[in-house]
């Protein structure tokens, strides 16, 4: 663990330290565009007497966009400090801050932040996380050398589908739960559209009744080769006997890995229920 040395108490010194570094946590992060924005920190670690730094992480601005980048959280934060620059701009993200008081400083084997960035993928493919113009300094004020360990950003590949002819529909329009049960089936018309590469869909229905209530129904994840067209379906079961009308929203949702999705194109349709 770090050790931390607060106001005029000697500094704490835990385990061996030698070869400090400044590294990106995690080693890679995987995302899409649209997707929720992903968080990397900078790491210091096997450092003696570290008084201040200069950190600046960079990145392909046309993968990835800085949201934000803080301090909260890091080892310098609960210490007295004063920051010095904490700023985001294209394709970059920087923070330097300097510790206060003649006693203070950070000692320790162990990894610990000194920024975050939390990061917003805009762009297909993969980007080094880039540790650069990076200074740490010790107590007597010299330059304390290290190794950087840089990370890495990327998606997986681009996919392209839409829905298509009758796009999404249900098997019963007027459903009666006396005649043929309470479960209606929903289809949706997909096709991989680039007809050059593979796309993983799946589609969600959100069903909301006239009364209010919401339900959903998602269709397997499937795989479509390129050019590839494939009915997709999900099975809903009408949550009461009462006469409703349900309306539905079929969302079509993509990605290139079966994991990672945005949204395509998407279709609304109606029907109703009867006992």
């Amino acid at each position: 663990m770090l050790a931390l040395a607060l106001f005029s108490l000697p500094v704490s010194r835990v385990g061996a330290v030698s070869g400090a570094n400044l590294q990106v946590s995690p080693a890679s992060i995987l995302g899409i565009p649209g997707g929720p924005s992903s968080t990397a920190s900078v790491e210091v670690a096997n450092v003696t007497n570290l008084v201040a730094y200069d950190v600046t992480l960079s990145w392909n601005p046309s993968i990835l966009s800085c949201v934000s980048v803080s301090d909260s959280g890091t080892i310098f934060s609960s210490l007295p400090h004063a920051g010095l620059v904490l700023t985001c701009g294209i394709g970059f993200a920087r923070a330097a801050e300097t510790l206060l008081g003649g006693s203070v400083n950070v000692t320790g084997s162990s990894s610990a932040p000194l920024l975050f960035v939390t990061l917003a993928f805009i762009g297909f493919g993969q980007t080094p996380l880039t540790i650069g113009d990076d200074t740490l300094v010790d107590s007597s004020l010299n330059s304390i050398t290290h190794t950087d360990v840089n990370g890495l950003a990327k998606t997986p590949p681009p996919a392209q589908a839409d829905l298509v002819h009758f796009k999404a529909r249900p098997d019963f329009h007027h459903l009666s739960i006396s005649a043929r049960g309470n479960v209606n089936t929903l289809f949706a018309d997909v096709a991989e559209t680039s007809r050059t590469s593979q796309a993983y869909v799946q589609v969600v229905f959100t069903v909301v009744s006239s009364g209010g209530d919401v339900s959903t129904a998602v269709t397997p994840v499937t795989l479509l080769a390129a050019g590839q067209e494939s009915t997709l379906q999900a099975s809903w079961t009408a949550p009461s006997t009462l006469p409703f009308r349900y309306f539905v929203v079929a969302q079509l949702q993509v990605g290139g890995d079966g994991i990672h999705f945005i949204n395509g194109n998407s279709k609304t349709f109606s029907f109703t229920v009867v006992p």
